[in-house]
């Protein structure tokens, strides 16, 4: 079956949808394998097949297409009504389903069409990424949490994609800025990253929990880059901050990051960015000498990012620190670029993974997966800030292989010596 959509098969949805998806598809034909390309197809020819001919509502414009389209969708595949008792398809159902897929393969399948949602935000075909949303979301099966084997950790040819994708997006911002602020945004989004990937932390000891008055987020004067250190509230509250190996491969990311924004001590390592935020920061810290009006003005002249922050220092004001929430919303932001980045070459499948994103939990199961792998359960604990007894009781089935080929060992070297 070809991968091109024909708008003629979906006479319910407005043209313009069907034939951002082909140009979507198009865009994947440069540095992506042709099988994600082809799962994109099958995801949106499913999606449209769906709109066309089961949704009560279909987008019939463009402007139509929202939030309650993709929830629809997401139930859709989760309850798996569209199949008969003996799991073949409903005779009233007329899309293009022929076997029951997977709570992963829901996941995947949905992951892709929030991808090509969020390309037409970019686009501009339509206005809103609404796929995104928790309540578009909110239907999809969230998997088995019953055993640690089924969470999701980082596999190492993950962890190279992200990092080197986020490499590739700060080099592609300071080429086109004229000053490095200008590019914070990708450069905190590369540092947050190469934390998460390479130190095992949990992003609740970096970034600021609203529902933790003690989690205030990661502090420049919480940071030793020539020591490779950083110091952390950790989750057992046996101290008020604990020490933990920074590792070499974020330091150049960090001190990137720290050149540009020339922050205070008490700067957060990773600040919000959101612009209300901003906004808010700045309204509320400006000094008292200054009017409410020479506020504004001062805001209105501000045209990017990086005169936000001459003004965050200029005022004397500490930036908000990028919350728990907002560093999950990063981190699937990147996933859904990474794999609609025409000029990137790599792409990240999530068909077996509990989440359509690489979340940061299972970055620090990543960690430990290598730590383990590599130096043992004892240096493994004294990285997670764990116990070896918990991390051997997480990680055994990684070892498991090694003992039995030691086992099958001695049992060789026993014969040799009879």
């Amino acid at each position: 079956m070809s991968d091109d959509l024909n708008a003629e098969d979906y006479p319910a949805v407005d043209n313009q949808l069907v034939d951002a998806a082909d140009r979507f598809l198009e865009s994947k034909g440069n540095g992506s394998t042709g099988n994600y390309r082809r799962n994109c197809a099958r995801a949106l020819r499913a999606f449209f097949e769906y709109l066309d001919r089961e949704d009560l509502n279909p987008p019939k414009e463009a402007a139509n297409l929202d939030e309650g389209h993709f929830r629809r969708f997401a139930r859709y595949l989760a309850v798996e009504d569209w199949l008969g008792p003996r799991g073949e398809p409903k005779s009233g159902d007329k899309t293009s389903f022929t076997d029951s897929i997977s709570p992963s393969t829901m996941r995947t399948y949905y992951s892709m069409i929030s991808a090509w949602c969020g390309w037409c935000t970019r686009e501009g075909v339509i206005s809103t990424h609404y796929a995104v949303r928790e309540a578009a979301r909110e239907p999809l099966p969230e998997g088995d949490d019953g055993s640690v084997r089924d969470q999701q950790t980082w596999s190492q040819k993950q962890r190279e994609t992200i990092t080197r994708y986020t490499d590739h997006l700060a080099d592609r911002a300071l080429d086109d800025v004229g000053r490095a602020a200008d590019a914070v945004k990708e450069l905190r989004d590369r540092a947050f990253v190469y934390v998460l990937a390479f130190t095992g932390v949990r992003g609740g000891e970096i970034l600021r929990d609203p529902n933790d008055p003690d989690r205030e987020g990661l502090r420049w004067g919480e940071v030793n880059l020539d020591q490779e250190l950083i110091w952390v509230v950790p989750k057992k509250r046996g101290s008020s901050l604990d020490d933990r190996p920074l590792t070499p491969k974020p330091v150049p990311a960090l001190r990137r990051l720290q050149t540009a924004l020339n922050p205070g001590e008490e700067w957060p390592v990773f600040p919000s960015l959101a612009w209300p935020t901003l906004y808010g920061d700045l309204r509320s810290g400006a000094p008292d000498h200054l009017s409410e009006q020479a506020v504004e003005n001062a805001l209105d002249d501000a045209d990017s990012r990086a005169d936000f922050f001459d003004l965050y220092r200029e005022w004397d004001v500490t930036p908000s620190a990028m919350n728990t929430a907002s560093g999950r919303n990063t981190m699937q932001r990147l996933c859904e670029e990474l794999n609609t980045d025409d000029g990137f070459i790599g792409e990240l499948d999530f068909t077996d993974s509990k989440h359509d994103y690489l979340a940061p939990h299972g970055a620090r199961r990543g960690v430990g997966k290598v730590l383990v792998k590599q130096r043992g359960y004892d240096r493994a604990a004294e990285q997670l800030d764990n116990t070896p007894g918990v991390v051997q009781q997480h990680y055994s089935h990684i070892k498991a292989p090694e003992r039995s080929a030691d086992v099958g060992a001695a049992f060789d070297e026993t014969a040799d010596q009879e």
